[in-house]
């Protein structure tokens, strides 16, 4: 197997997001598709389902390297700095019905989380620290990345398509 690795990138459309904690509402009409949340004081959960990148030659592993997740954060602060937990969904167990899907935290570094409203768009880029290339779970996985935001009694909340990197042995 090659040292080289090549990246891909896969554009996570923002209609597969699951929501819990306030009012999400799909916005479509500006050419750029979001969530937007009313006001409320609440915390927001959103589930970002990130699959496997397929395509590329089995048994060479693939690696997911970072997500970004465009947000706007409009009308007063958040109560505290949105955080995004990466985690691993292994369903290899569950094709031969003998156990439940797991899911592990990776370790990660976040960058970009700010509790600031203002009338611009933050990019939150979430980058996996570890593991290294994923040999076993190519074909039974996938990953979720949850958003949580802490919102204020006026902060009304943007969430935009996410962006998923993946390095791949060439």
């Amino acid at each position: 197997m090659s040292n080289k690795l090549k990246l891909f990138k896969m554009k996570i459309p923002c209609k597969n997001f699951v929501t819990s904690g306030g009012t999400f509402t799909a916005v479509a009409g500006t050419g750029i598709p979001y969530l937007s949340k009313t006001a409320a004081n609440t915390t927001s959960m959103i589930a970002i389902p990130i699959p496997i990148l397929q395509g590329h030659e089995s048994g060479q592993g693939v690696k997911l390297k970072s997500v970004e997740i465009p947000i706007r954060l409009a009308t007063a602060n958040a109560d505290s700095a949105p955080t995004v937990t990466l985690y691993r969904q292994n369903m290899l167990a569950v094709a031969g019905a003998s156990a439940d899907i797991t899911a592990s935290a990776l370790t990660t570094t976040l960058t970009g989380a700010t509790v600031t409203a203002d009338a611009n768009d933050r990019l939150l880029t979430c980058t996996v620290d570890s593991p290294a290339l994923d040999y076993d779970t190519e074909d039974k996985a996938g990953y979720v990345a949850n958003l949580r935001i802490n919102a204020g009694t006026s902060t009304a909340l943007r969430v935009y398509d996410a962006i998923a990197y993946f390095e791949v042995p060439v």
